[in-house]
Protein backbone atom coordinates (compact mmCIF):
# COMPACT_ATOMS: atom_id res chain seq x y z
CA UNK A 1 0.00 0.00 0.00
CA UNK A 2 2.68 2.56 0.82
CA UNK A 3 4.21 2.18 -2.96
CA UNK A 4 1.67 4.55 -4.75
CA UNK A 5 1.99 6.99 -2.05
CA UNK A 6 5.73 7.33 -2.75
CA UNK A 7 5.85 6.78 -6.51
CA UNK A 8 3.26 9.88 -6.38
CA UNK A 9 5.96 11.85 -4.40
CA UNK A 10 8.55 11.05 -6.37
CA UNK A 11 6.79 12.29 -9.57
CA UNK A 12 5.49 15.32 -7.85
CA UNK A 13 9.09 16.18 -6.32
CA UNK A 14 10.30 15.45 -10.01
CA UNK A 15 7.41 17.99 -11.44
CA UNK A 16 7.85 20.66 -9.51
CA UNK A 17 11.97 20.57 -9.58
CA UNK A 18 11.04 20.80 -13.63
CA UNK A 19 8.73 23.77 -12.94
CA UNK A 20 10.97 25.70 -11.01
CA UNK A 21 13.87 25.22 -12.91
CA UNK A 22 15.43 26.26 -16.06
CA UNK A 23 12.62 24.07 -17.47
CA UNK A 24 9.25 25.48 -16.23
CA UNK A 25 10.95 28.79 -17.12
CA UNK A 26 11.35 27.81 -20.65
CA UNK A 27 7.89 26.61 -20.44
CA UNK A 28 6.31 29.95 -19.19
CA UNK A 29 7.83 31.65 -22.19
CA UNK A 30 6.60 29.47 -24.49
CA UNK A 31 2.91 29.96 -23.10
CA UNK A 32 3.43 33.77 -23.03
CA UNK A 33 4.65 33.49 -27.09
CA UNK A 34 1.30 31.32 -27.97
CA UNK A 35 -1.41 33.50 -26.10
CA UNK A 36 -0.16 36.55 -27.84
CA UNK A 37 -0.22 35.19 -31.02
CA UNK A 38 -4.15 34.25 -30.18
CA UNK A 39 -4.82 37.65 -28.83
CA UNK A 40 -3.31 39.36 -31.79
CA UNK A 41 -5.25 37.55 -34.15
CA UNK A 42 -8.36 37.27 -31.80
CA UNK A 43 -7.98 40.17 -29.72
CA UNK A 44 -9.79 44.12 -30.46
CA UNK A 45 -7.54 46.05 -31.68
CA UNK A 46 -7.76 49.24 -30.01
CA UNK A 47 -4.46 51.51 -30.53
CA UNK A 48 -5.81 54.89 -30.11
CA UNK A 49 -2.70 56.41 -28.70
CA UNK A 50 -0.46 54.32 -30.96
CA UNK A 51 -2.57 56.76 -33.88
CA UNK A 52 -1.59 59.83 -31.77
CA UNK A 53 2.29 59.12 -31.30
CA UNK A 54 2.59 58.63 -35.35
CA UNK A 55 1.02 61.69 -35.68
CA UNK A 56 3.29 64.14 -33.16
CA UNK A 57 5.96 62.18 -35.17
CA UNK A 58 4.99 63.16 -38.42
CA UNK A 59 5.00 66.44 -36.60
CA UNK A 60 8.33 66.49 -35.66
CA UNK A 61 9.70 64.82 -39.13
CA UNK A 62 8.14 67.91 -40.61
CA UNK A 63 10.77 70.04 -38.97
CA UNK A 64 8.83 71.31 -35.34
CA UNK A 65 10.77 70.99 -32.37
CA UNK A 66 8.37 73.21 -30.15
CA UNK A 67 6.73 70.40 -27.74
CA UNK A 68 3.78 72.97 -27.35
CA UNK A 69 3.16 72.76 -30.95
CA UNK A 70 3.26 68.95 -31.40
CA UNK A 71 -0.04 67.45 -30.84
CA UNK A 72 -2.09 64.12 -32.07
CA UNK A 73 -5.76 63.14 -32.35
CA UNK A 74 -5.93 62.34 -29.04
CA UNK A 75 -3.96 65.53 -27.52
CA UNK A 76 -0.12 66.90 -26.91
CA UNK A 77 2.60 65.09 -26.73
CA UNK A 78 3.79 64.76 -23.50
CA UNK A 79 6.75 62.41 -23.61
CA UNK A 80 10.33 62.82 -22.94
CA UNK A 81 12.80 62.85 -25.94
CA UNK A 82 13.29 58.94 -25.82
CA UNK A 83 9.57 58.14 -26.57
CA UNK A 84 10.03 60.74 -29.70
CA UNK A 85 13.44 58.76 -31.33
CA UNK A 86 11.84 55.51 -30.07
CA UNK A 87 8.56 56.14 -32.20
CA UNK A 88 10.86 58.09 -34.95
CA UNK A 89 12.26 54.58 -35.45
CA UNK A 90 8.61 52.50 -35.29
CA UNK A 91 7.30 55.17 -37.62
CA UNK A 92 10.02 54.45 -40.28
CA UNK A 93 10.03 50.26 -39.83
CA UNK A 94 6.02 50.51 -39.63
CA UNK A 95 5.38 52.44 -43.17
CA UNK A 96 4.16 55.47 -40.60
CA UNK A 97 2.17 52.94 -38.19
CA UNK A 98 -0.37 51.76 -40.99
CA UNK A 99 1.47 48.09 -40.73
CA UNK A 100 -0.70 46.91 -37.94
CA UNK A 101 0.05 43.12 -37.81
CA UNK A 102 4.09 43.84 -37.64
CA UNK A 103 2.99 46.71 -35.11
CA UNK A 104 1.46 43.73 -33.04
CA UNK A 105 4.73 41.44 -33.55
CA UNK A 106 7.27 44.08 -32.20
CA UNK A 107 5.32 44.82 -29.05
CA UNK A 108 4.81 40.73 -29.29
CA UNK A 109 8.80 40.65 -29.02
CA UNK A 110 8.32 44.06 -26.43
CA UNK A 111 6.01 41.83 -23.98
CA UNK A 112 7.50 37.82 -24.28
CA UNK A 113 10.89 40.34 -23.66
CA UNK A 114 9.69 41.99 -20.68
CA UNK A 115 8.82 38.20 -19.31
CA UNK A 116 12.17 37.01 -20.14
CA UNK A 117 13.89 39.91 -17.44
CA UNK A 118 10.66 39.34 -15.00
CA UNK A 119 11.46 35.47 -14.83
CA UNK A 120 14.62 35.66 -15.23
CA UNK A 121 14.36 37.45 -11.51
CA UNK A 122 11.60 35.50 -10.04
CA UNK A 123 13.59 32.36 -10.48
CA UNK A 124 16.83 34.05 -9.25
CA UNK A 125 14.87 34.89 -6.12
CA UNK A 126 11.16 34.45 -5.42
CA UNK A 127 10.63 30.72 -3.59
CA UNK A 128 8.09 28.41 -5.83
CA UNK A 129 8.55 31.00 -9.01
CA UNK A 130 6.55 28.92 -11.59
CA UNK A 131 3.60 29.16 -9.45
CA UNK A 132 4.02 32.54 -8.43
CA UNK A 133 4.06 33.83 -11.90
CA UNK A 134 1.33 31.36 -13.51
CA UNK A 135 -1.07 34.35 -12.70
CA UNK A 136 0.91 36.36 -15.57
CA UNK A 137 -0.62 33.47 -18.17
CA UNK A 138 -4.54 34.49 -17.43
CA UNK A 139 -4.24 37.90 -17.49
CA UNK A 140 -6.43 39.30 -20.75
CA UNK A 141 -6.31 43.36 -19.54
CA UNK A 142 -2.14 43.42 -19.90
CA UNK A 143 -2.11 41.21 -22.35
CA UNK A 144 -4.36 43.92 -24.64
CA UNK A 145 -2.00 46.81 -23.53
CA UNK A 146 0.81 45.34 -25.54
CA UNK A 147 0.09 43.37 -28.64
CA UNK A 148 -3.67 45.40 -28.89
CA UNK A 149 -3.21 48.30 -27.54
CA UNK A 150 0.38 49.35 -28.69
CA UNK A 151 1.76 52.06 -25.51
CA UNK A 152 4.40 53.56 -24.94
CA UNK A 153 3.99 52.50 -21.15
CA UNK A 154 5.26 48.80 -22.78
CA UNK A 155 8.93 50.00 -23.90
CA UNK A 156 9.29 52.07 -20.43
CA UNK A 157 8.30 49.02 -18.19
CA UNK A 158 10.47 46.79 -20.69
CA UNK A 159 13.59 49.03 -19.15
CA UNK A 160 12.40 49.37 -15.81
CA UNK A 161 12.95 45.30 -15.94
CA UNK A 162 16.19 45.23 -17.19
CA UNK A 163 17.42 47.40 -15.30
CA UNK A 164 16.20 45.57 -12.30
CA UNK A 165 18.01 42.59 -13.77
CA UNK A 166 21.25 44.03 -14.57
CA UNK A 167 21.56 45.66 -10.87
CA UNK A 168 20.42 42.95 -8.66
CA UNK A 169 21.51 39.40 -11.01
CA UNK A 170 24.41 40.90 -12.90
CA UNK A 171 25.69 43.83 -10.38
CA UNK A 172 25.82 45.88 -13.46
CA UNK A 173 24.49 49.06 -11.66
CA UNK A 174 26.20 51.47 -14.27
CA UNK A 175 24.23 49.86 -17.10
CA UNK A 176 21.11 49.46 -15.11
CA UNK A 177 21.04 53.02 -14.21
CA UNK A 178 21.45 54.01 -18.04
CA UNK A 179 18.81 51.10 -18.67
CA UNK A 180 16.29 52.70 -16.11
CA UNK A 181 17.03 56.09 -17.66
CA UNK A 182 16.25 55.13 -20.88
CA UNK A 183 12.28 53.59 -19.24
CA UNK A 184 12.32 57.26 -17.71
CA UNK A 185 13.15 59.16 -21.42
CA UNK A 186 10.25 57.22 -22.49
CA UNK A 187 7.82 57.91 -19.95
CA UNK A 188 7.88 59.75 -16.49
CA UNK A 189 6.04 57.14 -15.00
CA UNK A 190 8.94 55.13 -15.20
CA UNK A 191 10.06 57.41 -11.86
CA UNK A 192 7.47 55.73 -9.44
CA UNK A 193 10.34 53.02 -9.52
CA UNK A 194 13.21 55.99 -8.37
CA UNK A 195 12.89 56.21 -4.71
CA UNK A 196 13.61 52.25 -4.08
CA UNK A 197 16.06 51.95 -7.37
CA UNK A 198 17.93 55.02 -5.88
CA UNK A 199 17.87 53.32 -2.05
CA UNK A 200 19.04 49.79 -3.32
CA UNK A 201 21.73 51.16 -5.93
CA UNK A 202 23.36 53.74 -3.24
CA UNK A 203 23.82 50.58 -1.25
CA UNK A 204 24.94 48.57 -3.62
CA UNK A 205 27.47 51.57 -4.45
CA UNK A 206 28.56 51.99 -0.89
CA UNK A 207 29.74 55.92 -1.22
CA UNK A 208 27.35 58.84 -2.58
CA UNK A 209 30.39 59.73 -5.19
CA UNK A 210 30.78 56.36 -6.27
CA UNK A 211 26.73 56.74 -6.76
CA UNK A 212 27.12 59.83 -8.71
CA UNK A 213 29.87 57.90 -11.20
CA UNK A 214 27.42 55.52 -11.95
CA UNK A 215 24.61 57.73 -12.73
CA UNK A 216 27.04 59.86 -15.44
CA UNK A 217 26.31 58.03 -18.35
CA UNK A 218 22.16 57.80 -17.16
CA UNK A 219 22.39 61.85 -16.89
CA UNK A 220 23.97 62.50 -20.26
CA UNK A 221 21.60 59.63 -21.86
CA UNK A 222 18.49 62.92 -20.88
CA UNK A 223 20.43 65.45 -22.22
CA UNK A 224 20.77 63.46 -25.40
CA UNK A 225 17.61 62.39 -26.11
CA UNK A 226 16.13 66.07 -25.54
CA UNK A 227 18.78 68.24 -26.86
CA UNK A 228 17.17 68.71 -30.40
CA UNK A 229 14.25 70.21 -28.46
CA UNK A 230 16.01 71.58 -25.58
CA UNK A 231 18.34 73.54 -27.91
CA UNK A 232 15.45 75.05 -29.37
CA UNK A 233 12.57 75.57 -27.11
CA UNK A 234 13.71 74.41 -23.25
CA UNK A 235 10.86 75.47 -21.54
CA UNK A 236 7.93 74.10 -23.95
CA UNK A 237 10.18 70.37 -23.91
CA UNK A 238 10.90 70.35 -20.05
CA UNK A 239 7.06 71.59 -19.33
CA UNK A 240 5.44 69.44 -21.99
CA UNK A 241 7.70 66.23 -21.46
CA UNK A 242 7.39 66.17 -17.57
CA UNK A 243 3.95 67.80 -16.93
CA UNK A 244 4.01 67.32 -13.30
CA UNK A 245 0.32 69.51 -13.18
CA UNK A 246 -1.59 67.42 -15.55
CA UNK A 247 -5.32 66.80 -15.50
CA UNK A 248 -6.15 63.33 -16.20
CA UNK A 249 -9.77 62.33 -17.38
CA UNK A 250 -11.80 61.58 -14.25
CA UNK A 251 -14.17 59.06 -16.74
CA UNK A 252 -10.92 56.98 -17.27
CA UNK A 253 -9.62 56.73 -13.83
CA UNK A 254 -9.26 52.72 -12.45
CA UNK A 255 -8.76 53.24 -9.39
CA UNK A 256 -10.56 57.03 -8.07
CA UNK A 257 -13.88 56.85 -10.19
CA UNK A 258 -16.42 56.11 -6.91
CA UNK A 259 -14.84 59.65 -6.02
CA UNK A 260 -17.22 62.54 -6.84
CA UNK A 261 -15.47 64.76 -9.45
CA UNK A 262 -15.69 67.13 -7.17
CA UNK A 263 -12.86 65.60 -4.69
CA UNK A 264 -11.54 64.28 -7.70
CA UNK A 265 -10.12 67.16 -9.21
CA UNK A 266 -9.60 69.23 -5.87
CA UNK A 267 -6.58 70.52 -5.16
CA UNK A 268 -6.45 69.17 -1.62
CA UNK A 269 -6.78 65.65 -2.87
CA UNK A 270 -3.95 65.59 -5.14
CA UNK A 271 -1.99 67.84 -2.24
CA UNK A 272 -3.27 65.31 0.38
CA UNK A 273 -2.29 61.73 -2.32
CA UNK A 274 1.39 63.85 -2.63
CA UNK A 275 1.72 64.12 1.25
CA UNK A 276 0.62 60.43 1.89
CA UNK A 277 3.64 59.21 -0.98
CA UNK A 278 6.32 61.14 0.60
CA UNK A 279 5.43 60.18 4.16
CA UNK A 280 5.11 56.51 3.57
CA UNK A 281 8.08 56.58 1.82
CA UNK A 282 10.57 59.09 4.40
CA UNK A 283 8.11 56.19 6.98
CA UNK A 284 9.80 52.96 5.39
CA UNK A 285 13.46 54.83 5.30
CA UNK A 286 13.20 56.05 8.88
CA UNK A 287 11.78 53.28 10.59
CA UNK A 288 12.24 50.19 8.24
CA UNK A 289 16.00 51.82 7.11
CA UNK A 290 15.56 50.88 3.93
CA UNK A 291 19.79 52.87 3.68
CA UNK A 292 20.74 50.40 5.60
CA UNK A 293 20.48 47.35 3.51
CA UNK A 294 23.63 46.76 2.68
CA UNK A 295 23.20 43.19 4.90
CA UNK A 296 19.92 42.52 3.46
CA UNK A 297 19.61 39.37 1.21
CA UNK A 298 18.43 40.36 -3.20
CA UNK A 299 15.24 39.20 -2.16
CA UNK A 300 14.71 42.20 0.35
CA UNK A 301 16.49 44.41 -1.79
CA UNK A 302 14.18 43.37 -4.72
CA UNK A 303 11.26 43.85 -2.14
CA UNK A 304 12.52 47.98 -1.41
CA UNK A 305 12.38 48.08 -5.49
CA UNK A 306 8.63 46.96 -6.14
CA UNK A 307 7.24 47.96 -2.53
CA UNK A 308 8.50 51.91 -3.78
CA UNK A 309 6.27 51.57 -7.23
CA UNK A 310 3.62 50.06 -5.68
CA UNK A 311 3.10 53.02 -3.17
CA UNK A 312 3.04 55.61 -5.89
CA UNK A 313 0.62 53.43 -8.04
CA UNK A 314 -1.54 53.22 -4.39
CA UNK A 315 -1.49 57.45 -4.36
CA UNK A 316 -2.04 58.19 -8.21
CA UNK A 317 -5.06 60.23 -8.75
CA UNK A 318 -5.57 58.31 -11.96
CA UNK A 319 -4.67 54.87 -13.24
CA UNK A 320 -5.81 54.77 -17.39
CA UNK A 321 -6.49 51.94 -19.16
CA UNK A 322 -2.43 51.08 -19.87
CA UNK A 323 -1.14 51.93 -16.64
CA UNK A 324 -1.60 48.24 -15.38
CA UNK A 325 1.65 47.74 -16.63
CA UNK A 326 2.87 49.84 -14.29
CA UNK A 327 3.00 47.19 -11.71
CA UNK A 328 1.49 44.14 -12.78
CA UNK A 329 4.52 41.93 -13.02
CA UNK A 330 5.26 42.94 -9.71
CA UNK A 331 1.71 41.85 -7.92
CA UNK A 332 2.34 38.17 -7.78
CA UNK A 333 5.57 38.89 -5.77
CA UNK A 334 3.93 41.71 -3.29
CA UNK A 335 1.38 39.10 -1.80
CA UNK A 336 4.32 36.20 -2.14
CA UNK A 337 5.91 38.79 0.00
CA UNK A 338 3.41 39.29 2.65
CA UNK A 339 3.54 35.35 2.87
CA UNK A 340 -0.31 35.40 2.26
CA UNK A 341 -1.91 31.66 1.96
CA UNK A 342 -2.29 30.54 -1.77
CA UNK A 343 -5.71 30.34 -2.26
CA UNK A 344 -5.79 34.07 -0.71
CA UNK A 345 -3.03 35.04 -3.40
CA UNK A 346 -4.70 33.99 -6.47
CA UNK A 347 -8.12 35.24 -5.32
CA UNK A 348 -6.58 38.53 -4.45
CA UNK A 349 -4.61 38.77 -8.15
CA UNK A 350 -8.22 37.42 -9.94
CA UNK A 351 -9.97 40.36 -8.44
CA UNK A 352 -7.24 42.81 -9.44
CA UNK A 353 -7.54 41.72 -12.84
CA UNK A 354 -11.71 41.21 -13.05
CA UNK A 355 -11.72 44.90 -11.70
CA UNK A 356 -9.12 45.99 -14.84
CA UNK A 357 -11.57 44.22 -17.49
CA UNK A 358 -14.83 46.06 -16.23
CA UNK A 359 -14.79 48.33 -19.16
CA UNK A 360 -18.07 50.32 -21.22
CA UNK A 361 -17.01 51.78 -24.30
CA UNK A 362 -16.32 55.49 -24.95
CA UNK A 363 -19.85 57.50 -25.57
CA UNK A 364 -19.13 60.99 -25.70
CA UNK A 365 -22.80 62.23 -25.02
CA UNK A 366 -22.44 60.05 -21.07
CA UNK A 367 -18.76 59.76 -20.38
CA UNK A 368 -19.79 59.35 -16.23
CA UNK A 369 -21.02 56.09 -17.56
CA UNK A 370 -18.55 55.14 -19.66
CA UNK A 371 -15.28 53.18 -19.45
CA UNK A 372 -13.97 53.02 -16.08
CA UNK A 373 -16.42 51.64 -13.77
CA UNK A 374 -17.04 53.45 -10.13
CA UNK A 375 -17.76 49.92 -8.36
CA UNK A 376 -14.67 48.02 -10.07
CA UNK A 377 -12.74 51.52 -9.08
CA UNK A 378 -13.73 51.30 -5.28
CA UNK A 379 -13.03 47.54 -5.20
CA UNK A 380 -9.52 48.08 -6.69
CA UNK A 381 -8.68 50.72 -4.56
CA UNK A 382 -9.44 48.96 -1.49
CA UNK A 383 -7.28 45.51 -3.19
CA UNK A 384 -4.59 48.50 -3.18
CA UNK A 385 -5.58 49.40 0.14
CA UNK A 386 -5.02 45.88 1.69
CA UNK A 387 -1.99 44.90 -0.28
CA UNK A 388 0.18 48.19 1.18
CA UNK A 389 -1.24 48.15 4.76
CA UNK A 390 -0.16 43.92 4.54
CA UNK A 391 3.22 45.17 3.32
CA UNK A 392 3.58 47.94 5.66
CA UNK A 393 3.01 45.28 8.67
CA UNK A 394 4.63 42.54 7.21
CA UNK A 395 7.25 41.36 10.07
CA UNK A 396 10.91 40.62 8.70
Amino acid sequence: MPQPATSWSVIRDKSMSFLNGQGGRALFLILEVLLNFYFIHHGPFHAIDWKAYMDQIETIRDGERDYMKISGRTGPLVYPGGHVWLHWLLHSITAGGTNVLLCQYIFLVVQVATSFFITSIYWAFVPQPFAVSAMFLLTVRCRNVYVNGLFNDCWAMLLVYCAIWLGLCKSRWSSALLAYSAAVSIKMSALLFAPGMAAVAFCAAGSFLKLVTWSLPAAALQLAVGFSFLASHPWSYLHRSFELDRQFFHFLSHNFKWLPKEIFFAKWFQASLLVCHVSLLLYLCVRRRWLSIQSCDRYRLLAVILVSNFIGICFCRSLHYSFYSWYFHTLPFLVSFVRWPWAVRYAFLAVVEICWNVWTPYRGDDQDSTCASPKASFILTCCHVLLLVSVILRRP
